[in-house]
């Protein structure tokens, strides 16, 4: 009987209130397809999921793509962190050049893929909607800026990638080198920060987009900031294979903006809004499987530096199992066999809600520091003074007083292991904080203290690595790995190593093998970590 009144009544409106019939019965928590589009609905929850995307938070289940596409590679390799225990294919992991299929598929996947397939989603949802809707265009361009990075992030992984065809209907993508997928997106993050400057001088982001805005909150100047400072830092990256293009890109970059203050900084952190939980958190606590690495150690042991106890933290109490130092920290140096037990050494020092930092600005003053070190950019502050404004913000950044530090004449410690001192090694360097020396001696102070201050950020800190060879690195005890999962070639304190990762048996076995094929010869003619990339091609480092 009610659902035949409920019926009528109905009919009743839908002759009588036709003019309202539409608004009063539409249901404001789940919106029409036509109050979505206008009110960004229907695309905030996609630019959420790709800023999540760029460095994996547990938003979107990112802990094992976390665990294998940084903290196993790049966490590894410039000796941020180090697994406690051998435990993974007796003893062979990416830490030692090892790559396993499984690996690599879910960090090409992860990576790659998933981003493309959120900037396919935000653009079916703006621009293919209508293309001539200013605001469509205005959060495409964000979604433009984040797969920018995501993609940067990408090729510095694996080199050609399969970039310039995507949303082309195409299911045989080819794949683009190094050099072109710069040149996009050079061009690409030019075009984001020149519209979103114009957008913003007439019109406002929907307030949905600016409340599931995880980075910024919709402040367009910022985006803007954060699009520079990417372009900046490619700018830097090919500065050894193309000095005239970094020299264009940084200086417009520089005259566009660029982070400055600790509110410029890209971050994904729980708020009134939002629960983002940290990746970093569940590998080193839930998982226990990573620790203070013996580099990272060194460098902020032998400085004397606050930021070693902002970091890590020693082994909380409750736990009995293992090593157990309670008065200092203690790291462990890659690639040890056997299974001696290292769980007691130094715990990230990281909750659920410790913010994962995507870009923070105290990376930028040592970009600008070294742009101007090499005469790319007319910065009107010295190399000198970006160098010490990067300490300092990074110090402000971590709420730690820097006091005297960037006049420090402390060099690096030694590495001592408490459990076998087989594993012992002198101090990866020599190099003090205090900014003296020749060109080449300023530089790996930069890059030394821009390795310091972008912790955790592994992938990034790899990159540079291979880019300068700085900072010198505590070698690995061994390097158990094979010519048929990637490498051979045991890394020096600047040199060899892991170069790169090898493409994912999944674009060999399905409906792209041809294009991958093309770009293992755009690589030299094998899939290896041994080759290094367009941009990789500092003397020192070979």
């Amino acid at each position: 009987m009610k659902k035949l009144v409920y019926i009528s009544f109905l009919s009743f409106l839908a002759f009588s209130c036709t003019k309202d019939f539409e608004e009063i019965n539409t249901n404001p928590t789940n919106p029409t397809k036509k109050i979505a589009e206008r009110d960004g609905v229907n695309v905030s929850g996609y630019l959420g999921t790709i800023q999540n995307q760029i460095i994996p938070t547990r938003v979107i289940g990112g802990t094992n793509l976390y665990q294998t596409s940084i903290n196993m590679m790049g966490d590894s390799y410039v000796g941020y962190m180090a697994p406690p225990i051998n435990k993974w294919n007796n003893g062979r992991t990416m830490i030692t050049g090892y790559m396993a299929p499984w690996w690599m598929n879910n960090n090409y996947t992860g990576m790659f893929s998933n981003i493309i397939g959120s900037w396919r989603d935000i653009k079916a949802n703006t621009i293919d909607v209508d293309a001539n809707d200013v605001t469509y265009k205005a959060i495409y361009q964000m979604a433009m800026i984040c797969r920018a990075l995501g993609v940067l992030r990408a090729t510095d992984m694996y080199g050609p990638l399969p970039l310039s065809q995507q949303g082309k209907g195409l299911t045989k993508v080819p794949y683009d080198s190094v050099e072109a997928i710069y040149t996009q997106l050079f061009s690409e993050l030019t075009t984001a920060a020149t519209y979103l400057k114009d957008f913003k001088e007439t019109y406002s982001l929907p307030q949905n987009i600016r409340q599931n805005d995880f980075y910024f909150g919709g402040d367009l100047n910022k985006w803007i900031k954060f699009a520079n400072s990417i372009r900046l830092r490619m700018a830097l990256r090919i500065r050894y294979v193309n000095n005239a293009k970094a020299k264009q890109e940084a200086q417009a970059a520089l005259d566009g903006g660029v982070m400055e203050d600790a509110g410029d900084m890209a971050k994904l952190q729980t708020n009134e809004r939002l629960v983002v939980l940290n990746c970093l958190e569940q590998i080193a606590n839930s998982y226990q499987d990573t620790r203070l690495g013996a580099t990272l150690l060194c460098f902020l042991k032998g400085y004397q530096d606050p930021r070693l106890n902002v970091y890590f933290k020693l082994n909380p109490t409750e736990n009995p199992d293992g090593y157990r130092n309670q008065t200092n920290l203690e790291g462990i140096r890659a690639g040890f066999m056997g299974k001696k037990d290292y769980l007691g050494f130094g715990y990230p020092n990281v909750t659920e809600n410790t913010p994962t930092y995507v870009m923070k600005p105290s990376e930028v003053y040592f970009l600008r520091a070294e742009a101007k070190l090499f005469d790319l950019t007319n910065d009107t502050k010295t190399d000198e003074q970006l160098y010490k404004e990067g300490i300092a913000m990074s110090f402000r950044e971590n709420g730690v007083s820097a006091g005297g530090y960037d006049s420090s004449t402390n060099a690096p410690a030694a590495y001592n292991d408490p459990l076998d001192s087989a594993n012992n090694q002198g101090a990866p360097s020599e190099v003090t904080v205090k900014y003296t020396g020749t060109q080449e001696e300023k530089l790996e102070k930069i890059i030394t203290q821009k390795y310091l201050a972008i912790f955790p950020d592994g992938h990034e800190a790899w990159t540079e690595w291979r880019r300068t060879g700085y900072p010198r690195q505590v070698v690995p005890v061994e390097y158990n790995a094979d010519a048929t999962h990637g490498n051979t070639i045991k890394p020096t304190a600047q040199t060899k190593g892991v170069r790169r990762a090898i493409y994912p048996e999944t674009e060999y076995q399905g409906e792209n093998r041809e294009n991958v094929l093309k770009a293992v010869e755009l690589l030299g003619g094998v899939d290896n970590c041994n080759t290094h990339l367009w941009w990789d091609v500092n003397p020192n480092t070979r």
